[in-house]
């Protein structure tokens, strides 16, 4: 309950504002002692105009706060199902082991020293699901590797191949990846990308606080730091869609340099391999690989967008190319 309390109003008109919303009572005493006399009082109550943008904007609050807390909780959920779904079809997870995966590493170092290339591979390990904007399937076509330190790593294969590709067919997509990572040219236009981005999620948020700290300095409210604690959920959404929609359009853009290094790679090794290696793949009908055959390159889809280029894509760029 709030109470406003005067004495001595002259006759006429009495105004007070009201800075925030609640429940108010109104409590008038004419005269002294016991000799009270009735009175005719008229009150009237208007919404003063520049309280409205406040009180819109206060009553969303809750509404934006209760839709952040959901969509985590939706997403944490979903990518817990998704996890135990990807690992349940592809089991045989973990470091490599055996001769043929230390062919393959051997593979790798051999590759790095003749790109020349400071990167030195210290194992291999297999994988099911990849964390890249939530939970994703592991690109079956794709060889990453994991950095630990900027001179070495893993080299990360997806576990839905093991076993099923000769060692010598790994060649292409480890020169790939690790052209696609190393490369100077490559790796500059990357950082860029993801710099610029970055920057640009940075300033839009600069410009959301200057913003509300303009409102809030144009429209004074009796409580500025209870006003800006309750919009914070409501200005979260637009940052949160906005950065959302600017990681898919780098992605898109990113798919670009993994179809330089497979030109780059092809030069070297020869293309014929790489399609080979490819066609292979494509022809084992692999889930996630079928899914990004049907991809568009738009930014306008619920399930995101993927920094890699569909298998198809690859195998046509690869055909098209004159040697």
């Amino acid at each position: 309950m709030n109470l406003f309390s005067t004495s001595n109003v002259p006759d006429g008109t009495y105004a007070v504002s009201i800075p925030l919303p609640g429940t108010y009572y109104l409590v008038t005493v004419h005269g002294l002692g016991y000799d009270q006399t009735s009175e005719h009082l008229t009150l009237n109550v208007m919404v003063d105009d520049t309280n409205l943008p406040y009180l819109a904007l206060e009553s969303l609050a809750p509404i934006s706060g209760g839709f952040l807390v959901a969509s985590y909780s939706l997403r944490n959920r979903e990518d817990r199902r998704l996890v135990s779904s990807l690992v349940k079809a592809s089991p045989n997870f973990g470091p490599g082991q055996g001769e043929d995966d230390d062919r393959i590493l051997n593979i790798a170092k051999d590759l790095r020293q003749n790109l020349g290339f400071k990167f030195e591979p210290l194992k291999l390990q297999y994988v099911s699901w990849v964390k890249l904007g939530g939970v994703r399937a592991y690109p079956s076509d794709q060889c990453l590797l994991g950095l630990k330190g900027s001179l070495q790593g893993y080299v990360v294969l997806p576990a839905s191949l093991r076993g099923k590709l000769e060692p010598s067919e790994w060649k292409p997509l480890i020169a790939s990846s690790l052209i696609h990572s190393f490369q100077p040219e490559l790796r500059r236009r990357q950082l860029f990308v993801n710099r610029l981005w970055k920057s640009t999620v940075a300033t839009v948020i600069a410009a959301l606080g200057i913003l509300i700290g303009f409102t809030v300095f144009v429209f004074p409210v009796e409580n500025p730091e209870r006003f800006l604690l309750s919009q914070l959920p409501f200005a979260l959404i637009p940052v949160w869609i906005l950065v959302v929609f600017v990681a898919r359009k780098v992605n898109l853009i990113l798919r670009k340099y993994f179809l330089e290094a497979d030109t780059i790679a092809a030069k070297i090794l020869g293309k014929d391999l790489m399609i080979q290696t490819l066609k292979k793949i494509d022809s084992m009908n692999l889930t996630d690989v079928e899914e990004r055959k049907k991809e568009k390159p738009t930014i306008w889809k619920r399930a995101g967008v993927l920094p890699w280029p569909s298998i198809t894509l690859r195998i046509q760029q690869l055909e098209n190319r004159s040697d």
